[in-house]
Order: C-alpha cells, then structure tokens, then sequence
C-alpha cells in the first residue's frame, strides 16, 4: 500500500513538473501496399497530427522524418515544415536509395522530441525472368497457331486438287473393270 502510494505521488510530480512534454500525439501509418518494398523506390506514410497542448494559436512545426534500421542507425533524415492550428494530416515520403540492404526498417516522424513510427520491409527486387518466360511462351503459341494454320491450308488445297482429279466417276470405272 504504501509502495503504490508512492508510486502515485511519483507520478504526479513527473506529471505536474513538465518532466513530460508530449505536445502533439503523432500517428504514422504506411499503406499496406507500401509496407514491402524494393531498393531505388520511395515510401509514404500518411502522418496525422494532433495538438494537445492548451495553445491553440497556428504556429508553424518542423517534422523530422528518418529512416532507422534494425540497429537504430539513422539512414536518411529529411526535415518538412507544416503549419497546425489544432490537427493536420501530411504525406511523408521518402526516396530509399539504391544501395540500401534487404531488411527491416521503420519509418519515424518527430516533433519536439514526440516521436512516432511504422515499419516496413525492403526486398530483393523480383527479377524479370518470369515475365520473358510468359512472353517466349505466347511467341512460341502465336508462331505454332500461324503454322497449324498454314500447313492446314496446304492440306485443304491438297484434298481439293484430289478430289478434283479423282472424282466418283472414276471410282465407278475403276470398280467395273
């Protein structure tokens, strides 16, 4: 009882001195279909903005947006600046580099030293093999379609050429003799 009154009365102090200055409640968000993606691409987060502190005067914040990797290293950093009244919904979008390696990675937006974040994963880019295989393989049918359709052709005007220099006629004479 006598720890949990402490602990509440610990609380309050951090709380009522400052020690804790969350002015603005940041929510990042990558759209699904860009929370796997490849190197030489860029990412977009969609960062919504919430002032909590008593000022509700427009003023105008700078928003740092980071790339960190697995080991907390900072990769990219870009800087934007908005302007919020009370709330605003930006874009932050990135371009991943070329030469960045296959891993995971998170998105993080600060403001005062609020910080939010999301994560993404960057790939191997899938190679292109696949595709040429489908293409040689509609090459490979349209050329055998013209084919068939040639050589039955030839066939059709072979049957006729017969026909004409066989007729039944001949058939009946060859059977009597």
């Amino acid at each position: 009882m006598k720890i949990s009154m402490i602990l509440i009365i610990f609380l309050l102090i951090i709380i009522t001195s400052g020690l804790v200055s969350a002015n603005y409640f940041i929510d990042v968000n990558i759209p699904q279909e860009q929370t796997s993606i490849i190197p030489g691409s860029d990412i977009q987060a969609n960062v919504k903005i919430i002032k909590i502190s008593q000022n509700n005067l427009r003023e105008d914040i700078d928003i740092k947006i980071r790339i960190i990797d697995e080991n907390n290293n900072i990769l990219i950093e870009k800087s934007k600046i908005i302007a919020i009244e009370n709330e605003v919904n930006t874009l932050a979008e990135i371009h991943i580099p070329e030469n960045v390696e296959i891993g995971i990675y998170k998105l993080e937006v600060e403001i005062d030293e609020n910080r939010s974040s999301s994560g993404f994963i960057v790939e191997s880019p899938k190679s292109n093999i696949n595709k040429i295989i489908i293409y040689v393989l509609i090459f490979i049918l349209t050329l055998s379609i013209i084919g068939f359709y040639f050589y039955n052709r030839k066939i059709n005007k072979l049957i006729k050429h017969i026909h004409k220099r066989v007729g039944i006629k001949d058939f009946i004479r060859r059977g009597r003799k």
